[in-house]
């Protein structure tokens, strides 16, 4: 059986002043959604599991029916398995953001949206002069991954769309101050006022083979 699988993810969006408070979805004219509802069955689900920190990564792998208490173990160990990076047991994997932080404020969480051939010249940069005990693995456009000894997962990183006009907050924890310093050093790599900006960390997982929640196959996928 084949199914196709739509998430309207940020669909909602915020309220307008200009529609009378109402949001854009609240407004808009949805024909084909409407047609979908009457035909359908309409009702609602808790996609974030109490006390884990909203997010897709966490709202679509519960969509996707692998529970994240179970098998979350940050955004960019999705990545990873995504982009069919084999982690071992001894490493962990951070979101690698090319971004743009001007006088400590962070000014762009995309770095200025780079065309393929140039975030391949950046990763392969920050790899030359900064790789060794860390791994720059290369995704698209500002997208990309660093793998470091599991000990380095050990920090509270800010995801940089969140704090987007604001003074950045450097890493805290046991490996804060090994992370501060590889984002500050990436500044000398690319340039300006860019630089990586880490966050999403965390070990492999395995996640289990779909469709799996139908049935008694528990078999898994890395």
């Amino acid at each position: 059986m084949r199914a196709l699988l739509c998430i309207p993810d940020g669909a909602a969006d915020e309220p307008v002043p200009e529609l009378g408070g109402r949001t854009p979805l609240t407004a808009g004219a949805m024909p084909v959604l409407s047609r979908l509802a009457r035909r359908g069955i309409v009702g609602s689900a808790r996609t974030i599991p109490m006390g884990m920190a909203a997010g897709s990564d966490v709202g679509i792998m519960a969509i996707l029916g692998a529970d994240p208490r179970k098998y979350h173990r940050g955004r960019a160990p999705v990545e990873a398995a995504g982009l069919g990076i084999d982690l071992p047991g001894d490493r962990a994997v951070f979101r690698c953001n090319l971004v743009t932080v001007q006088d400590g404020i962070m000014v762009d969480f995309k770095g200025g949206d780079p065309d393929p051939a140039r975030a391949a010249a950046a990763i392969a940069a920050l790899q030359r002069d900064l790789g060794g005990e860390v791994t720059f693995h290369e995704g698209l456009g500002y997208r990309h991954l660093m793998s470091a000894p599991a000990d380095w997962a050990d920090a509270t990183l800010v995801a940089p769309h969140e704090i987007v006009g604001q003074r950045t907050l450097p890493p805290s924890g046991r490996a804060g101050i090994r992370l501060a310093r590889l984002m500050r050093e990436s500044r000398s790599v690319l340039g300006g006022d860019n630089q990586i900006w880490l966050w999403g960390q965390g070990q492999a997982t395995r996640l289990p083979r779909l469709p799996c929640r139908a049935g008694t196959d528990d078999s898994s996928v890395p």
